[in-house]
This record gives C-alpha cells, sequence and structure tokens, in this order.
C-alpha cells in the first residue's frame, strides 16, 4: 500500500465514521420510538387472565411442558488445613480444595395473581431443593471457609479491640456510664474477642458456654471493668473461638446463616441512635 493509498484509507474511514455519528443522531430518537411501538403493540392481548392460571406461570421452574427447571450449581473452596494454618499462620499459608459441585434446584411458586392495567401482579416465594443425584457430595457435607460476617465487622471497625471497645462503650452507655478504653488491657480484649467468636461458631457445646460466661454482663450491677479483669486468667482456646475460620454445612454456606457477631456490631450502634429519641420521650435504652 502507498502512502497515497494510506492516506486515502483513512480519509475514507473518517467519513465513515462521522456518517455513523450523523445518523445515530438521526435516526436514534426515531428507532427508540419506532420500537417501543412494536412491542407495546406486540404485547397487547398477550397475556390474558387465563394466562394466570397456567403452571407454566404460577410454577415455571417445575416440571410442566411448558416450564423450564432451574439448577445453580454450588463450588465451595475449602480450607484442608484449617488447624494447622490457626496454629502458624505465618509459615503455614491456607490450602483451598475446590468441593462440589452441589447442585440445588430453585422453584419460584407464585400466589394471588391478577392482571390490572395489562401488568400482571402476584406474590411469590422462592424453594430450593438439593439435588443430590446432579451433586458429587452431600448438603451436610462440612466445609470449611472464611467467615465473612466476622470479615465484615472487623474490617468496618478497624479490628478486632476497636470492635470491642464498641461493644463495651455501648454496654456502659445503655448503663449511663462512660467507658475508659485504656483500664481494659489488649490482652484482655483479645480474649474477649475469642469468647464472641465462640457464639459465632454454632457449635451447641461452645455457643451454651459463651452465653454462661457472658450472663454476667447483663447484669445491671456487675462491674465491666472486674468482669473484664476476670477474663485475663480464663482461656478460649481451640477452632471454635478462632473467629476467622468457620465450619458449616454446604447448605448453611449456599442458602445462607445469621452471623452473631454482625449482630452484635448493629446491636452496639443502637444507644447511640436510641439516646435522642429516649431524650424525646420516645424509646428507651433499657
Amino acid at each position: 500500500i502507498t502512502m497515497l493509498g494510506t492516506k486515502a484509507i483513512g480519509v475514507a474511514l473518517m467519513v465513515f465514521g462521522v456518517l455513523l455519528f450523523v445518523l445515530g443522531i438521526v435516526m436514534g430518537p426515531w428507532l427508540a420510538s419506532y420500537l417501543n411501538g412494536r412491542f407495546k403493540k406486540a404485547g397487547e392481548g398477550a397475556c390474558a387472565a387465563k394466562d394466570l392460571t397456567k403452571p407454566s406461570f404460577l410454577d415455571p421452574y417445575s416440571d410442566c411442558e411448558d416450564c423450564h427447571p432451574l439448577h445453580f450449581g454450588y463450588h465451595p473452596f475449602h480450607v484442608s488445613n484449617a488447624e494447622q494454618h490457626l496454629q502458624d499462620p505465618v509459615s503455614t499459608k491456607p490450602v483451598l480444595e475446590e468441593k462440589g459441585p452441589y447442585f440445588y434446584r430453585k422453584r419460584e411458586i407464585r400466589v394471588d395473581a391478577e392482571l390490572k392495567d395489562g401488568f400482571a401482579s402476584f406474590k411469590a416465594y422462592n424453594k430450593w431443593t438439593f439435588d443430590e443425584s446432579m451433586s458429587t457430595g452431600k448438603e451436610t457435607d462440612i466445609i470449611t471457609k472464611m467467615d465473612l460476617g466476622y470479615l465484615a465487622v472487623t474490617t468496618s471497625t478497624g479490628g478486632e479491640l476497636n470492635f470491642v471497645n464498641s461493644l463495651l462503650a455501648a454496654l456502659m452507655a445503655m448503663r449511663g456510664q462512660a467507658f475508659d478504653a485504656s483500664r481494659v488491657p489488649s490482652v484482655v480484649k483479645a480474649n474477649f474477642m475469642r469468647l464472641i467468636n465462640g457464639l459465632n461458631s454454632f457449635d451447641p457445646a461452645t455457643m451454651l458456654s459463651v452465653v454462661s460466661e457472658l450472663a454476667p454482663l447483663f447484669n445491671a450491677q456487675t462491674d465491666v471493668a472486674a468482669y473484664m479483669a476476670g477474663l485475663a486468667g480464663k482461656e478460649f482456646t481451640g477452632f471454635n473461638y478462632n473467629g476467622l475460620l468457620s465450619k458449616r454445612t454446604v447448605r448453611k454456606w449456599f442458602m445462607g446463616h445469621p452471623s452473631f457477631i454482625a449482630g452484635l456490631a448493629i446491636g452496639s450502634q443502637y444507644p447511640a441512635c436510641a439516646a435522642p429519641m429516649e431524650a424525646a420521650g420516645g424509646l428507651s435504652m433499657l
């Protein structure tokens, strides 16, 4: 290609680009209006009241003739050396092992369907069923993963110690007292955090032990500083108190599960929100 040919190609492409730009400005509004009209015309009379009683509408993901079964595959990553990693996190990296797939079938059940001004109105709820025939394991398989609730709370508050400070400050505020974070050593706060982690373990025995240990804090007569000092001589060790990693069944990881740590984080903000309303004669913090 000569220099003249290259210049001609460049000019031709520039002219073509300008034409496309002008065509887009001219045709854009008209094309949108045209398509809207066509869609509206095509939709008129397409949906009748009798259609709302058909299985394909009321349960579109079922096994009826016009239905379309819907499955979701879940491939969790399991930390296979969780105990070793927690004992020596610096030199022992977590080993991830892909599990699954675990398949869940989704159903959307629609009720109270009616036609209003050409639009279908209905209520719907989802139903999830584990399909073992398509899966490589059972939904009761235990998977060890990072606890997102723990990570979300500790990162949003600036670390475990800050989270403990916020919890203790909220507790003292509910008693109408000020909280001096410097009175509680960091070592004790770290021990208290491990105790809270046990509440989030979902292990029945551990949770009962934690509730028993925390019970004095709910007594207005308890000296919080003395209670925290008493934690210094106690040990909360073992996997259930680590916080970072959690063991859950496949179903809980897939469907979701509550986080007590997240609940405590939200609850610790309540005194600050409730104080103005209480001052105005509204809600009481106790």
